[in-house]
């Protein structure tokens, strides 16, 4: 396979989840990756929508976005991976996310990221260890959100939710 662009190296060495990847590996996983076109303002997937794949932000940036909310919930900027609940489950996206600039973008897709872990391949589990690592860092920081906020409605709310309904 032809070498991956050189933005998309770059990122793939910026990412956390290709962390401990080998250069083999590396290309593997690039040449796993399919180009999306986006344009500046359009949305890469919508909340509810079914959730296919993972999504690398290889330039600009795109903000995540709730129904319920007028205001985003994040902005994400290059290097950076989104949409990585898709490749673990087949849940619904709870996000839009939409691009507001120009932006490149690769997707991993599910069906993709199960071929590599049905071959066995070590890259696909060293990935699979990074995406737990991430989620659990991002869980960390909401717990450490509703903390701070244990008093204030909508987060009281969920706080009181995930403590009453997730096993630890």
């Amino acid at each position: 396979m032809p070498e991956a662009p050189k933005k998309l190296r770059e990122a793939l060495d910026a990412l956390p989840i290709c962390e401990a990847l080998t250069a083999d590996e590396k290309q593997r996983l690039a040449d796993a990756l399919e180009p999306l076109a986006v344009n500046r303002g359009d949305a890469v997937f919508k909340e509810g929508s079914e959730s296919k794949a993972m999504y690398l932000l290889v330039r600009g940036k795109v903000e995540v976005r709730l129904l319920k909310r007028d205001k985003p919930i994040a902005v994400l900027r290059a290097p950076s991976v989104f949409g990585e609940m898709g490749v673990l489950t087949s849940s619904a996206h709870s996000a839009t996310v939409s691009a507001v600039s120009s932006v490149e973008i690769y997707a991993l897709s599910a069906l993709r990221f199960e071929e590599f872990l049905k071959s066995q391949d070590v890259m696909a589990y060293k990935v699979g260890l990074n995406l737990a690592r991430l989620l659990a860092a991002r869980l960390r920081d909401v717990d450490e959100q509703l903390a701070g906020k244990s008093g204030a409605g909508e987060f009281a709310s969920v706080r009181d939710r995930l403590l009453r309904d997730w096993s630890y």
